[in-house]
């Protein structure tokens, strides 16, 4: 990474960014965030900075990468998808991401967290936190005050139910409610 002047060499951490991008090309009509997730971590350290940055490998993004095309079809419409992946996690983690509990989650409003390797970006998988609903907020916010994730979970026993709910969790990775 060019770099034009000097980096503080006080300045220390890594900066992480999401993107949404697609691996195939996505079917006419079909919003920009029913794409996959890439996710670029910037590490900075002694004066100097790095860049990596990685697919995040859901089963959504192994399935079409292994069949060589997409297989989902359009924003949560699981009708348009492939007969052979009816039944397969479709998240694609592409909205947001937030350090939690020794994890980089990869979040979308769809699904439930991918969790992710602060240092390697490697997916350790669905659901780190054995959650009892399949939608997991992109937005989760940190409560200072007791130092718990707090998010909500709308269709939360599946795509078009009608049942919300709210959880913490706390900095072990414990559900907190």
């Amino acid at each position: 990474m060019v770099v034009f002047g000097e980096i503080p060499k006080e300045i220390s951490g890594t900066w992480y960014r999401m993107l949404v991008d697609p691996h195939f090309n996505p079917q006419p009509g079909t919003p920009f965030v029913d794409d996959d997730g890439n996710v670029s971590a910037f590490r900075v350290q002694d004066g100097k900075i790095s860049m990596k940055i990685r697919y995040v490998e859901t089963d959504r993004w192994l399935l079409e990468r292994k069949a060589g095309r997409r297989l989902f079809g359009r924003y949560r419409n699981p009708f348009d998808n492939h007969p052979c992946v009816r039944l397969a996690n479709d998240s694609m983690g592409n909205t947001n991401i937030i350090y939690w509990a020794g994890n980089i989650l990869s979040l979308a409003e769809r699904g439930l967290p991918y969790a992710l390797d602060p240092d390697t970006l490697q997916a350790r998988g669905p659901d780190p936190y054995n959650l009892p609903f399949k939608i997991f907020s992109a937005h989760p916010k940190v409560d200072p005050h007791k130092n718990e994730l707090v998010g909500w979970s709308y269709s939360a026993k599946g795509l078009r139910t009608r049942d919300i709910c709210t959880f913490s969790i706390d900095p072990n990775g414990e559900n907190a409610q």
